[in-house]
């Protein structure tokens, strides 16, 4: 090898110790950036010329690796889709506890005690005009605690279903930058381009959609990643293939043909502009519909159940099967005939007239009862003792209107401790996939300051080998010749 190829070759020794220098600083600085993958640089020896004993020719590859485990990275996707899961429906159920939270202690339960013990006042008191309007109080009172925590409910969805959209909104933009990044990526290996931060961050980007919405990507021949939402494809290539929502008034919730329950505005999703149902297969999209197409209805339909049982019982006692008697509540139906959730109203008769509440015994043979007849009032207040309720909570067992609530209330409880527990388990998960995770793609500091001696000391003997070269070149161009004179 002549003296100017060694030249040549050290010169590829100094460019590579520079280009490793940089990819150290390069490490450094971005130690704590969110989905930065940990870099290193590969040398390839150079092969030497056909030459007989020709040595080598220094470095002829210098390639740049990204340090990344995709089994660790499905494992930390997946294990993040249930933490997303988890969490939203804790938070939406701690949500809903601080809606129901006064139904058992306070609010709706003393209210409703209040008004059974308004009618054992009547019965003790039947021709007292102040008990008759304390009846009528009470009512209200109790009708106004059940329909104020109903109506929150009602919000509660209307929230959820805004924050659907938004996620939702999330989803597509994600996607669509997941499929401007396949482009570049896919471009790159073709022109032999550094890519490892655009997969960087193409990689943050799934860590979102698996948190958002459960979903699941492929590695492509070409570089690029394919995103399924659970198997209908998000992305493909460099197209993205966007969630479509629109808006309408649900269907009846109830399955009870006897009732329809109240029916709200909400957002029904579907893929690509088809009409095939977008299907979220975990994440907070799952909890968030979840919530709102079963979990806050169910609560809504246990709360009409309470007060409608309530009402109607009091009204069969009260008219006894007499037409001529007025009600204390007014039931409202649709125009089939099916009472709505929570469309329960004090009689207006009742309202303006407390006098036409009675107290005692239908009279007898045309003999009006006794004044200190109180009966009738006695047995609507020895209601809240009767098992007159079944369903929700309480399954087919009959209990009263106080037990049925508590069973609510306790319900209630028990899922959002159940939640904050899967949630906390999931949470630790993901910490534990992260650190696995860390250990392959995270940047240690440590180990990049010994890199960075090593590599400032090839690059000091590469530069010292230079000199040496030099001065042998300068020896053999200035004194060649100039023996003997």
């Amino acid at each position: 090898m002549s003296t100017f190829r060694s030249l040549q070759t050290v010169r590829t020794g100094l460019d590579a110790a520079r280009r490793a220098m940089d990819i150290v600083g390069r490490n450094v600085a971005n130690a704590n950036t969110a989905g930065y993958s940990r870099q290193l640089v590969s040398f390839q020896a150079a092969e030497p010329s056909q030459v007989i004993l020709s040595a080598g020719r220094g470095i002829s590859e210098v390639n740049v690796l990204r340090y990344r485990d995709e089994f660790v990275d499905r494992q930390f996707r997946s294990r993040s889709s249930l933490q997303g899961y988890q969490e939203t429906r804790s938070q939406q159920l701690s949500q809903a506890e601080q809606i129901l939270g006064n139904l058992s202690d306070t609010g709706l339960r003393t209210a409703m005690d209040q008004f059974f013990n308004a009618w054992q006042t009547l019965a003790t008191n039947p021709s007292q005009p102040f008990a008759r309007s304390q009846v009528v109080s009470t009512a209200e009172q109790f009708l106004s605690q059940a329909d104020g925590s109903f109506q929150e409910l009602k919000a509660m969805r209307t929230d959820l279903d805004t924050a659907l959209q938004t996620k939702a909104a999330d989803i597509n933009s994600a996607a669509g930058q997941v499929a401007d990044l396949n482009q570049a990526i896919s471009l790159g290996n073709l022109t032999q381009q550094e890519t490892n931060d655009l997969q960087d961050r193409r990689d943050l980007l799934l860590d979102s959609l698996a948190k958002l919405a459960g979903v699941t990507s492929a590695k492509q021949s070409d570089g690029s990643v394919s995103v399924y939402l659970g198997s209908l494809p998000l992305v493909e290539k460099n197209s993205a293939h966007p969630i479509s929502w629109k808006s309408g008034v649900e269907a009846d919730l109830d399955k009870d043909p006897a009732l329809t329950s109240t029916q709200q505005s909400v957002t029904t999703y579907t893929w690509n502009g088809t009409t095939t149902p977008a299907v979220f297969p975990g994440g907070e999209m799952k909890a968030l519909m979840e919530l709102r197409d079963q979990g806050i209805p169910d609560y809504m339909k246990t709360l009409d159940t309470l007060v409608r049982t309530v009402a109607t019982q009091v009204n069969n006692v009260h008219n006894g099967g007499d037409p001529t008697v007025p009600d204390i509540f007014t039931i409202k139906t649709n125009g089939a005939g099916q009472p709505f959730w929570m469309g329960i109203e004090l009689n207006a008769v009742i309202r303006q007239s407390p006098d036409k509440i009675l107290a005692g015994n239908p009279p007898s043979s045309g003999v009006p009862p006794a004044p200190g007849d109180g009966e009738r009032a006695r047995q609507i207040g020895n209601l809240r003792d009767a098992a007159i309720l079944t369903g929700g909570p309480v399954g087919t067992k009959q209990v009263n209107p106080g037990e049925y609530l508590r069973s609510f209330t306790a319900q209630v409880g028990l899922q959002l401790q159940d939640a904050t527990r899967s949630s906390d388990s999931a949470t630790l998960q993901v910490t534990q996939a992260e650190t696995n995770r860390q250990s392959v793609s995270g940047v240690s500091l440590d180990e990049e300051m010994s890199k960075m001696v090593q590599f400032q000391q090839a690059y000091n003997a590469s530069a010292r080998m230079m000199t040496t070269i030099d001065d042998m070149l300068d020896l053999m161009i200035n004194r060649t010749g100039m023996v003997g004179r």
